[in-house]
């Protein structure tokens, strides 16, 4: 097979996803000989395939399509990246759209061994004299530098929460002197306090620090590189889903106001944290910072982008007002209890009755088959929904898709489902019947009861609308409540929902 040689122009951002694009045409059989500037050749020699600039036969790198028209299934087609398979002079490329898109979002190019020792050794020496964690700072873009850029009045802000979130260094990765300046101890200028570098040091010193933050430009799109950990800022229409790949390290804190359809269907692959602002918040950057340099919640590190994303779901959106019961919806602290009660087993077997039917119904019903399907299927667990509804059951299958095999919803009767179900169950979530359907509470009674032997001395059942006032339990579990009370259940929280566990 003859080679190709293509000439590749384009910026770092860029270059970074295209050398990903190239290692796809690799797998399937293609030659390809990427001409490039100087100092970006790092970036495709893990491919064994950069040579100098060349004339002829440039790489255009279109656009996608409009991100608010996609959904779940073909989000890729709005990824600037992706949509240049098969375009000339690129050869064409078989497989199918979903093929090609989870094979080219699951390349991991190793660029550590082709970073020069010497930048290796000079970011070493830069950085012992600093305190940790070090975090590095981009907030000054190039090419559109107007619409992905921080404000200089928002990142002096951002600046003081980082630097509160943390007793580390913050060091501002600014080349041409355009990032406002702060006198701090904890803050280092990129050219000030060190030197102007290259993409050689540039890359060995995101493998070296703690944390990268930054907006839609090259230092960030680096980090697709490394393992460290890393938190995207997408002003204005720019947003992770068409301008990156999924990352696991990596949270994306987006604006609901540019992209309230793309947060919706990609969040799940781009760890979303949705700013409903006008512009995103310095605080929410600082707190952003403080669960990515601390230790996660749920999972374990190598899946920290994930599990905060999942305390933004539960700690912002499931939190309201005042029930109708006159309880506060205090739901972030239930499910909080469940993931941690999850995260601490070996297994995750999770049965739901009554499942979603609200487009995001995170303040009112707590939009638990979504929530949990997302646990489920980060721990490679189950959860097993079932509701009498059917179209309660369509929707909650569209919604929860995007979790695969992970989630299954069950159309028909609940008490049925568990009088017939053989599996054990470490969660139990009790949300069938609306408190205003006649003989809620006995329906209540009958699903733990004929639920209990598929119970574990380990498991947690909740019950959702269940509250204690005047010395009397009221909602859901009014009647199966006091039932697990006497069998030796006890609450370990009673708010707007009820939880108990075995012998507590």
């Amino acid at each position: 097979m003859n080679t190709i040689h293509v000439d590749f122009p384009h910026g770092l951002g860029d270059c970074v996803y295209f050398a990903h694009l190239v290692a796809v045409y690799q797998a399937h059989g293609h030659k390809i000989a990427v001409h490039c500037d100087e100092d970006k050749k790092v970036l495709f020699q893990p491919l064994q395939t950069s040579l100098p600039p060349q004339s002829g036969n440039k790489v255009p790198w279109n656009h996608g399509q409009d991100l608010e028209a996609l959904d779940d299934t073909n989000h890729y087609l709005a990824n600037k990246a992706f949509v240049n398979f098969s375009v000339a002079p690129m050869p064409a490329i078989d497989g199918s759209s979903p093929d090609l898109w989870n094979e080219f979002a699951k390349v991991r190019l190793d660029v550590l061994p082709q970073v020069s020792p010497l930048a290796k050794v000079e970011v070493a020496r830069f950085f012992e004299t600093l305190p940790r964690p070090i975090v590095l700072l981009h907030t000054k873009g190039n090419s559109f530098q107007k619409s992905k850029s921080v404000p200089d009045d928002l990142a002096i802000e951002i600046y003081r929460e980082i630097l509160d979130s943390m007793d580390g260094t913050l060091v501002l990765l600014d080349w041409d002197n355009r990032v406002p300046r702060i006198a701090h101890g904890r803050i280092k200028h990129l050219t000030d306090d060190w030197k102007r570098i290259g993409v050689n040091e540039l890359l060995a010193a995101i493998i070296q620090a703690d944390l990268v933050v930054g907006i839609d430009s090259g230092p960030l799109h680096l980090c697709q590189y490394a393992d460290t950990p890393a938190i995207g800022l997408w002003l204005s229409d720019h947003h992770p889903a068409k301008y990156s790949r999924p990352r696991d390290r990596q949270v994306n804190l987006t604006l609901k106001r540019h992209a309230q359809n793309g947060n919706r269907y990609t969040r799940w692959f781009y760890n979303i944290v949705e700013d409903q602002s006008a512009q995103i918040k310095a605080s929410t950057v600082g707190r952003l910072c403080r669960q990515m340099l601390g230790e996660p919640r749920y999972f374990d590190k190598s899946k920290i982008g994930r599990d905060v994303m999942l305390r933004h779901w539960i700690d912002d959106w499931t939190r309201a007002g005042v029930s109708d019961h006159q309880t506060f919806i205090d739901r972030n602290k239930s499910f909080d209890l469940m993931l941690r009660h999850l995260s601490a087993l070996k297994s995750c077997r999770i049965v739901e009755t009554g499942c979603i039917r609200a487009e995001e119904d995170w303040r009112g019903a707590g939009f638990g088959t979504y929530l949990l399907g997302a646990f489920a299927a980060a721990v490679r667990g189950r959860l097993d929904s079932v509701d009498a509804n059917l179209a309660h059951c369509e929707f909650a299958l569209k919604w929860t898709r995007v979790f695969g095999d992970a989630v299954n919803i069950h159309h028909g009767d609940s008490i049925d489902y568990l009088r017939r179900r053989s599996l054990p169950v470490d969660l139990l979530y009790l949300d069938s019947w609306d408190t205003y359907v006649p003989g809620y509470a006995e329906h209540g009674l009958r699903e733990i009861q004929e639920a209990e032997r598929s119970l574990g001395d380990q498991s947690m059942v909740v019950y959702d609308d269940t509250s204690f006032r005047a010395g009397k339990w009221q909602g859901n579990g009014l009647l199966g409540v006091p039932w697990l009370i006497e069998r030796g259940w006890s609450p370990v929280h009673v708010g707007h929902q009820t939880v108990l566990k075995r012998g507590c």
